[in-house]
């Protein structure tokens, strides 16, 4: 069998294997609070009220590419959980696709049996089986990075043609995730590296800004910043799993760029840490055994801005946002497969050999960690708030009711009473209340357009204003109690 043959086997396998995930309800445990904001924000675009979470705001907290294809589908779905479904198997076929570009840019370097290491290796990842399928934009991010790497693998020669393809899958990534910004900047490197004529440059940067340019037109003329909310949120409140700060910690913050989304896929978040570490030196170990099965050689130059989108990508979250969340590493996991299967293309069979079984094992053993804590459960984030959603139930009509963790009570709470507005408190979907927050008046703001809490009061909302009803329920009173 040929060596693109086993990839294309192996990529149908893997989306064969997404697609019973999802359909058959197990990915549905796996499915984060975040990506509730995307099935909200994008039923109600479909519904005509814009690109709004709570049905009042507009907001830009999220990256357009899977908002904006979210859209059709909920125009065409209506039942609670089809939409997210077809959400949930889009990315996870984004994902497969991916490995199979992988072997195209192995091909397009003149190496077939590096691509075909890099693609085996991305979907040997146990990452790569299940973040995606958390519903937020990662298999959608490393499909438009991979693209845009292979078209630059392909160009032999810079000319405008090329160059402006290349620009419009570079702005279709930074779509797909807006700090893509960094492969932008990569790719601009080695475009430099490749010719000085202005043309293609210039033609470079048009393709890539005219792609771009609805998102940032709309967010100029609606909000006056191209800053997400999200972004600007959580650099403000450093938001979930906080990285200190300090020359000290610098170590420690990028041990848990590797930890915390390793934590996750062990099934251990909000749990004392007993196997992450030990599955983070495995993985570790199976990384160095291949990278260093050849250093003397440089790697493709076409390769050189995926590196510079890792290394930028490090040092934003660890050094400048100080949080992380385990879907942030999804452009890390196809950084590491493409640099360790071009590593290993020159290496001897029983070196390839032994990293590839060693990489089914951990994936193996860490699926098997994940689905024990995460055992099927159809409709897990649905029953998992049953309690909120009696609460929303017997709230007044026309109610606003407010919550930090607010992406499926907002989404399901919605569905089960669309009189009822959900709104968003921890500011990551909520501009007005972010700028409320910068002015000093988080607190007036919440009292002026909130009547009730369905959440635990936290962040900077003043306790005063909070009179408690029953469990999870409050009502927020202008008068401070």
């Amino acid at each position: 069998m040929s060596r693109h043959r086993r990839v294309l086997v192996a990529a149908a396998t893997f989306a064969v294997a997404q697609l019973i995930l999802v359909i058959g309800g197990f990915a549905d445990n796996a499915i984060c609070d975040d990506a509730f904001y995307y099935f909200q924000i994008s039923k109600h675009a479909a519904a005509g009220a814009g690109f709004t979470f709570d049905g009042l705001h507009a907001t830009n907290g999220f990256h357009p590419l899977l908002g904006w294809l979210g859209v059709p589908v909920f125009a065409v779905l209506h039942s609670p959980w089809g939409p997210i479904r077809v959400i949930l198997c889009m990315l996870g076929l984004a994902t497969a696709a991916t490995g199979y570009v992988l072997f195209r840019i192995g091909r397009s370097i003149g190496d077939e049996r590096a691509g075909e290491l890099m693609a085996l290796l991305f979907l040997l990842s146990p990452f790569s089986w299940i973040i995606p399928l958390g519903g937020c934009e990662g298999g959608l991010v490393v499909l438009c990075i991979a693209l845009a790497i292979w078209q630059a693998a392909r160009m032999r020669e810079v000319d405008i043609r090329s160059a402006l393809m290349l620009g419009a899958l570079v702005g279709l990534a930074g779509l797909a995730r807006t700090d893509n910004v960094f492969l932008a900047v990569g790719m601009f490197g080695w475009l430099l590296t490749r010719t000085r004529r202005p043309r293609p440059l210039l033609a470079f940067m048009a393709a890539a800004a005219l792609v771009m340019s609805p998102w940032v037109i709309w967010n100029l003329m609606r909000f006056g910043t191209i800053m997400q909310v999200s972004g600007a949120a959580k650099l403000a409140f450093h938001l979930h799993h906080r990285l200190p700060f300090g020359l000290r910690y610098v170590f420690s913050n990028l041990y848990e760029v590797a930890a915390f989304p390793t934590q996750f896929m062990v099934g251990e978040l909000m749990l004392p840490r007993q196997w992450t570490a030990v599955f983070v030196i495995a993985n570790a170990c199976i990384f160095a055994a291949a990278v260093t099965a050849d250093m003397r050689r440089r790697p493709h130059s076409a390769l050189v801005p995926l590196g510079v989108l890792v290394v930028l990508h490090i040092v934003y979250y660890v050094f400048v946002q100080r949080s992380y969340f385990s879907w942030y590493v999804m452009p890390l996991v196809l950084g590491a497969a493409v640099l360790q299967g071009e590593r290993l293309a020159r290496a001897s069979r029983l070196r390839v050999a032994g990293v590839l079984v060693a990489s089914a094992l951990m994936c193996v053993l860490t699926l098997g960690c994940f689905f024990q804590r995460y055992p099927r459960e159809v409709h897990a984030r649905e029953n998992a708030i049953a309690h909120i959603l009696a609460e929303i139930e017997q709230l007044p009509r026309n109610a606003h009711a407010g919550s930090w963790n607010a992406g499926a009570v907002g989404y399901f709470g919605t569905i089960r009473r669309p009189d009822v507005s959900i709104i968003n408190l921890d500011c990551l979907v909520n501009n007005e209340l972010f700028a409320a927050y910068l002015r000093g008046e988080y607190t007036p703001w919440v009292v002026a357009n909130v009547e009730w809490l369905v959440d635990r009061p936290a962040g900077p909302l003043d306790r005063s204003v909070v009179v408690p009803v029953r469990g999870v329920l409050s009502r927020i009173v202008a008068t401070p109690q």
